[in-house]
């Protein structure tokens, strides 16, 4: 069977404001039936750094916190592209 990771924030503020970060959201993940959601759409997600770390050789680690901005569930799928 077919898992993949369902990414989930949950808001620990009431509410935010528009345009705004709440820096207070927790993320976690958990593994799901593929079938069980459909895949999230481009304009579905929207995401944001969370962090970053100077790693040593010259590499930085920066973490993404991935956001459903749809009603509905979905699923991310794979490795997700990041254009800039």
């Amino acid at each position: 069977m077919r898992v993949a990771i369902l990414l989930t924030l949950l808001a620990a503020a009431s509410s935010v404001a528009a345009g705004q970060t709440n820096i207070k959201e927790t993320a976690y993940a958990r593994s799901v039936n593929v079938g069980a959601f459909a895949p999230c759409r481009g304009e579905d997600v929207s995401i944001r750094r969370v962090s970053e770390d100077a790693a040593m050789g010259g590499h930085n680690l920066i973490d993404y916190a991935f956001k459903n901005n749809s009603s509905s569930p979905c699923t991310l799928i794979g490795y997700p592209r990041l254009e800039l």
